[in-house]
């Protein structure tokens, strides 16, 4: 299953690129979580959810 992500007619690489604008430090890590994260703090699904959970436990 492929994970949504709730950027609007937004891609992965424009959400990104404006985070780099800000902070050039940001992470691929960083960007996942803002491109699948809903604008109240939600995650859209359990699956997306369960691989941020494994993605920040480090």
């Amino acid at each position: 299953m492929v994970t949504p992500h709730t950027t609007g007619r937004k891609g992965a690489f424009r959400v990104a690129n404006e985070m780099m604008e800000v902070d050039p430090t940001i992470t691929r890590s960083d960007s996942f979580l803002v491109g699948h994260t809903r604008s109240d703090g939600t995650f859209p699904t359990a699956l997306v959810a369960e691989k941020v959970v494994r993605l920040f436990a480090h």
